[in-house]
């Protein structure tokens, strides 16, 4: 099982990749997530972002994480990358299961999966192995992300 990583070092982690308190890319995120909305509708799945997604991307669009280790071997990059007609079904079969709208938050490089987020803040994994809970909280959906320590979404399907 992954260790936790403290508050501490996820917000390192943040700060390296060019966060700070406060950190808001407003204008910024608004091509962003209309691009992915009509890359996505292009392969049939209509999305809109949630307050709660356009929250997130206001305060984390843009940054490259690097998980922990030595050297650091993958990165999850906060920003819609590579959405393809694979990616458009696993979303649009895990907002179905989840009975809720769904909109993509960022792109994980190593395992090339996808991180959505619904209008409740939750976040979650799409990944060619199935699909997986990251959490809610800042800390909670970063340490699931930089440490690979994820929970099967099952427990959420309606």
């Amino acid at each position: 099982m992954p260790r936790r990583l403290t508050h501490e070092e996820i917000e390192h982690r943040l700060r390296v990749a060019g966060w700070h308190p406060g950190r808001d890319v407003g204008d910024d995120t608004t091509e962003l997530m209309e691009s992915a909305a009509a890359e996505l509708l292009s392969h049939g799945y209509s999305a809109t972002p949630s307050p709660a997604v356009i929250d997130f991307l206001r305060e984390f669009a843009f940054l490259d994480l690097e998980s922990p280790g030595e050297p650091p071997h993958e990165h999850c990059v906060f920003e819609v990358r590579f959405v393809d007609a694979i990616r458009a079904e696993q979303i649009a079969e895990l907002s179905e299961l989840l009975e809720q709208p769904l909109f993509p938050v960022a792109f994980e490089r190593m395992e090339r999966g996808t991180v959505v987020m619904d209008p409740l803040g939750r976040v979650f994994y799409t990944h060619w192995s199935g699909y997986y809970y990251l959490g809610q909280e800042r800390d909670e959906i970063f340490n699931s992300l930089l440490t690979g320590d994820q929970s099967d979404a099952e427990e959420f399907y309606v």
